[in-house]
């Protein structure tokens, strides 16, 4: 049909303006695109689909965009995506829900074999002919920065499926044989990009909006895909102001900034964080993710300067054992790391958040009870304690043989079991997470939890250790907890492990968190005195 219009134009000069207008209209009637993906949760949005609308948006203007979460009942997502009537139709996969995109795919191909299906994003970017042979509904998988690739792919689809698609990074089917093409060609230029968050943002209202001002890492962590890539590439800093100014302008709740790390450029970050301060709007927040050991005293300074409340800082620590940080390439000063957390945690006015990661190889059960320890001792806002993921294309998936490394083969990879770490002390780790979340994270028990982790107990991991011990031999963490049960299961623990000389005190301190968190003026009757019952 296309090629035939496009003999009328050749033959027919005089109307050809007229046939173009006509043609173009036809096409993007009949390529209604559609960019969709599950996000985890409600409150989260979704860049990538933003960047492929905007980058596309010269050539095909009228791309849809459909977010939804991986909790919503998967039939009335496919009955949704269906009512739109896109004949071509991308998502955006993760480790998240590459499950239930899957499903999804399945069920819009059965109803309507002609559409055609698109994947891209960090989940299908690897061992994609095995991907596409397990999923025969999947016509195209685009692997990297998707930018151009998808663009190229709308262009060749556009121009009527004719020659063999070899775009570099679109992986195909052709003829009944799988096509995976090289990597595909990145935007050097970053500014090339056209912003993501233009127009009206009403549906980024009470949402956490993902943004980056950069792409890459100086870092080569073999856990993270940001190996994968080398060098760093830079938005011009004007282009990011003007992103930020939009943002600020629609009051966005929380921007979330995905550099990976963000403070890697000392100027480059001072200038962003003095425009923040500048255009500060009293509501937004700002999350970002740094590397400790590189701020200055000027920066950390400046930081001091910020409202309460105006910027977050997560800082990936992973673990301290100096072995395993080798065997994983992540480069740390640790004294540096101390010595930045002290003096930003001192400003008063900076949420921090610390990560570490069990399951590293070369790190024992003893081994992450130490770091543990000493990221504790750090006193963050925020610990948090995750499982290694041996993602696909990480260093450390394609060396999990030689490194004894035993993972689950489905979402999210996490790991099962080292040479250093069984499987019973991981889930002994995941049982102190947990008591992590509850009595730490929530903030609820500021005063009972530092009496106990770090004056009854010898140290904080010991204590948590046997907090998720008790529960576990009670059966609380079987079945679900309400807020009051939550003081009332503490109080239980600390009856059988607090010294009597002690008893009082951390009763006192227990009491002072309960009516904090309840308001009511009153304690219950079990928390009144310090009679152990």
């Amino acid at each position: 049909m296309f090629r035939c219009v496009r003999l009328i134009i050749l033959h027919s000069a005089e109307f050809s303006t007229r046939v173009e207008n006509i043609l173009s209209c036809s096409i993007i009637l009949f390529m209604n695109i559609l960019l969709t993906t599950l996000n985890s949760k409600y409150i989260h949005s979704n860049l990538a689909i933003r960047y492929l609308a905007a980058f596309c948006g010269d050539q095909f203007p009228v791309i849809g965009l459909r977010e939804f979460t991986i909790n919503a009942q998967l039939g009335q997502v496919a009955g949704e995506i269906y009512r739109t009537g896109a004949k071509i139709i991308g998502f955006s996969c993760y480790i998240w829900n590459i499950e239930a995109t899957m499903k999804l795919v399945e069920a819009l191909k059965k109803v309507d074999p002609s559409l055609v299906i698109i994947l891209g994003g960090p989940e299908v970017s690897f061992e994609i002919e095995e991907l596409m042979e397990r999923n025969p509904w999947v016509d195209y998988v685009i692997s990297g920065e998707g930018e151009k690739p998808f663009k190229e792919l709308l262009l060749y689809l556009r121009n009527g499926l004719g020659e063999r698609p070899d775009i570099p990074g679109v992986s195909c089917r052709y003829q009944g044989d799988i096509i995976n093409n090289p990597q595909g060609v990145v935007v050097d230029q970053l500014d090339e990009i056209p912003s993501p968050y233009t127009g009206s943002l009403a549906e980024l209202e009470n949402k956490i909006v993902y943004y980056e001002s950069s792409r890459g890492c100086p870092f080569n962590c073999q856990y993270c895909l940001s190996s994968t890539t080398q060098g760093l590439r830079f938005f011009s800093l004007d282009r990011v102001k003007e992103d930020l100014a939009r943002l600020l302008a629609a009051r966005v709740k929380q921007v979330k900034l995905v550099d990976r790390t963000f403070n890697c450029h000392r100027e480059r970050t001072l200038a962003i964080l003095q425009f923040i301060k500048e255009h500060d709007n009293g509501y937004t927040n700002f999350h970002l993710e740094v590397a400790a050991d590189l701020f200055d005293e000027e920066t950390i300074d400046f930081l001091g300067t910020l409202r309460l409340g105006l910027v977050q800082l997560e800082i990936g620590v992973q673990s301290t054992n100096p072995d395993t940080l080798a065997i994983i390439g992540r480069k740390m000063n640790l004294d540096k790391v101390r010595e930045s957390v002290k003096a930003i945690r001192g400003k008063g006015n900076i949420h921090l958040h610390l990560d570490l990661i069990a399951g590293l190889p070369g790190e024992s059960y003893s081994s992450a009870a130490r770091s543990f320890n000493d990221v504790y001792h750090m006193k963050p806002d925020q610990l948090q304690l995750g499982f290694l993921k041996l993602l696909k294309g990480s260093g450390l998936r394609a060396r999990a043989g030689e490194l004894g490394l035993v993972y689950c083969n489905y979402p999210p990879y996490e790991i099962l079991s080292t040479p250093q770490l069984g499987y019973n002390e991981i889930q002994r780790l995941k049982a102190i997470e947990e008591m992590m979340e509850i009595y730490h994270g929530t903030h609820r028990f500021d005063h009972i939890v530092p009496l106990l982790a770090e004056r009854i107990f010898p140290n904080p991991f010991s204590f948590y250790e046997s907090l998720a011990g008790f529960w576990e031999a009670n059966g609380w963490h079987l079945v679900g907890q309400g807020k009051a049960r939550l003081y009332r299961n503490l109080w239980e623990f600390m009856v059988s492990v607090v010294p009597e000389q002690y008893m009082e005190g951390c009763r006192a301190a227990l009491a002072e968190d309960y009516l904090r968190d309840e308001g009511s003026g009153k304690v219950p009757e079990w928390l009144a005195d310090n009679k152990k019952s």
